[in-house]
């Protein structure tokens, strides 16, 4: 099982939140996620994304500074570091709107309790 948020939006060639309080609340509903179901193996798998004319190391830097804004924000929502992994960046087409945020994808293969 798996479901993908894609809502964290950052302001352009930005690490700062377009919506810090709508930002925030879907922090919170994410984090709420593991913690409300902490035997499960669930993880997270989070992938910055910046636009394809953005291909530069600039724009790849950029895409790692936002995984590393949303990683810093689950673990201080409570999600153990152990539990989330970074995607490779993504680049999306120019105008799309993606560029500017965070593919957030959090996967639960199996309860801990049938192992």
């Amino acid at each position: 099982n798996s479901f993908m948020l894609d809502n964290v939006f950052f302001k352009a060639d930005s690490t700062a939140y377009e919506y810090p309080t709508v930002q925030s609340e879907t922090l919170d509903k994410i984090a709420k996620v593991y913690l409300d179901n902490t035997n499960t193996n669930m993880v997270y798998k989070i992938r910055g994304q910046v636009n394809e004319s953005s291909l530069s190391a600039e724009g790849s830097a950029l895409a790692q500074q936002r995984y590393e804004t949303i990683y810093n924000e689950l673990v201080n929502r409570g999600v153990p570091a152990s539990k989330i992994y970074q995607l490779t960046s993504k680049n999306v087409p120019d105008g799309y709107g993606g560029e500017r945020n965070v593919e957030v994808i959090v996967v639960s293969d199996c309860d801990d309790s049938s192992r």
